[in-house]
């Protein structure tokens, strides 16, 4: 079944157009036009679990006055699709600027902290979930166990013939040596 059909089977959507905007880490984002709007599907690896909190925490920041995309729902009434090899989201999409990595210029990175700030300033009042980064990312302990975390991911990749993902995983495992040491 290709995803056109699966968004149409599980979430009624009929797809007009479906195109990748992003892949990384296994995952893959892709831009959905129906007749009547514009959506982002994503493709997750099936080990990210954490992305059934996605629906909560998204719906607590519009309830602050966020903009921020609305995740749709299947049939199931389930804002992840499980399926037996990935899972699957929906949401609307918010017109704005992705960059390749490392090419935002002074003024991009200093809207995008204020964002993450305003963000970060919401969210403290949201109970704790169990996130692969959290607000002691970048302390060294908790780089060391993010690390080791990550060494663990790659293990289960062992056998998986996606380079690309083995090689993000590695460059991840890479830079929280860095923070760590």
């Amino acid at each position: 079944m290709d995803y056109k059909d699966l968004l149409q089977t599980h979430f009624n959507l009929e797809i007009t157009e479906l195109s990748l905007l992003d892949s990384h880490f296994g995952t893959e984002i892709y831009m959905a036009k129906t007749k009547h709007e514009k959506l982002f599907v994503k493709k997750l690896p099936s080990y990210m679990t954490q992305a059934s909190n996605e629906k909560a925490v998204t719906d607590f920041l519009a309830g602050k006055g966020m903009k921020v995309p609305t995740l749709f729902t299947t049939n199931q009434n389930k804002s992840v699709l499980q399926l037996d090899d990935c899972l699957m989201t929906v949401q609307t999409f918010i017109e704005g600027k992705t960059l390749p990595l490392n090419t935002a210029s002074h003024d991009f990175l200093k809207a995008s902290a204020e964002l993450l700030g305003k963000i970060n300033f919401f969210l403290k009042d949201y109970p704790n979930l169990p996130l692969r980064f959290g607000k002691d990312f970048f302390d060294r302990a908790a780089a060391a166990q993010k690390c080791k975390g990550y060494q663990d991911e790659l293990k289960k990749l062992a056998d998986c013939r996606d380079e690309r993902t083995k090689n993000d995983w590695a460059n991840q495992i890479k830079h929280l040596n860095r923070i760590s040491a």
